[in-house]
């Protein structure tokens, strides 16, 4: 009885892995492949990386649904060679960096003691949480953005200027 119960299951999983198999990647190279091949991305997310139920470290404090916030593309790339990661959260990122008279930009790790190396870039130190149109943004904001299409070489489109579903600029 437990055999012919067991076989029924495993027979029921397989018609599921027949369906499901088209869909199932590394996702990793998938992305890096992307990349590389200029194909455009669209991710969404709201936690960071080790959040991830697939990529987080810290389980069982992870979210249930995939989480992976690949905002930051320098990171991402980096990240997906080395066979650790970090927490990196951006939800309150966009409110803050209108504060600061200078913006410190991580360019490079220079070994695995993680001696590093930053660019400072000025800040714009104004309020841009209204702004949709990205020509209204500052020029020091827009030279930012420039700066980091520049580093990991993909366009940025889309640019969150505060917390609403609405702050958002299309570039």
């Amino acid at each position: 009885m437990i055999t012919k119960i067991l076989k029924e299951e495993v027979e029921k999983y397989e018609r599921f892995a027949e369906r499901l198999e088209p869909f199932i990647a590394d996702t990793v190279h998938f992305m890096n492949e992307s990349i590389l091949q200029k194909k455009k991305i669209l991710v969404e997310g709201g936690q960071a990386t080790m959040l991830d139920i697939d990529f987080g470290s810290t389980y069982p404090f992870v979210y249930l649904l995939k989480s992976l916030r690949w905002w930051n593309l320098y990171w991402a790339r980096y990240c997906s060679k080395k066979p650790w990661r970090s927490h990196w959260s951006v939800e309150s990122f966009p409110a803050d960096l209108d504060l600061l008279e200078q913006i410190k930009v991580l360019v490079l790790i220079l070994n695995s003691d993680f001696i590093v190396k930053y660019e400072v870039l000025p800040g714009w130190e104004n309020d841009i949480s209204s702004v949709r149109d990205y020509n209204d943004l500052p020029e020091t904001a827009r030279l930012y953005i420039q700066r980091i299409e520049e580093l990991v070489g993909i366009p940025v489109h889309y640019i969150g200027v505060g917390p609403g579903r609405d702050a958002l600029i299309y570039k």
